[in-house]
């Protein structure tokens, strides 16, 4: 019995350690708010996109400064931090595979960092941006 409630006890916390969100550039726990940018107004994400994005933007990778000529359609993001200075992410372009391009320099100051959500972050910012 004992035996039983030991295997029942570790396959129910398993998954709370195996599944925890990687915070590569930004904590969960760190970001007070995230607006976006567009024709010099201002939209808030609500909790569940602010999380969703967080997400992607941990997920970004290093690219090479590429030529983008495709241009995303806002001026920028807004990440405020509880303990850090507000974070600017510029919008760089697209690329023929619809791969956005970010400029940040507070995480990477020789490259681009390149969305890798196969077009989920590019589909949660209109969400954002159609309210």
């Amino acid at each position: 019995m004992l035996l039983f409630v030991g295997f029942m006890f570790y396959a129910n916390m398993t998954p709370l350690f195996l599944n925890q969100p990687k915070e590569k550039y930004l904590s969960y726990n760190g970001v007070s708010g995230v607006s976006i940018m567009y024709q010099n107004k201002l939209y808030t994400l609500n909790f569940n996109q602010q999380n969703h994005l967080l997400k992607y933007l941990n997920e970004l990778q290093p690219s090479e400064k590429i030529d983008l000529n495709d241009y995303i359609g806002y001026e920028k993001m807004i990440i405020y931090r509880f303990n850090e200075p507000d974070l600017d992410l510029q919008p760089m372009g697209r690329d023929a595979e619809e791969t956005l391009y970010f400029n940040i320099p507070d995480w990477n100051t020789e490259q681009y960092l390149a969305d890798t959500s196969h077009g989920k972050l590019k589909q949660l910012i209109f969400e954002v941006l159609k309210k």
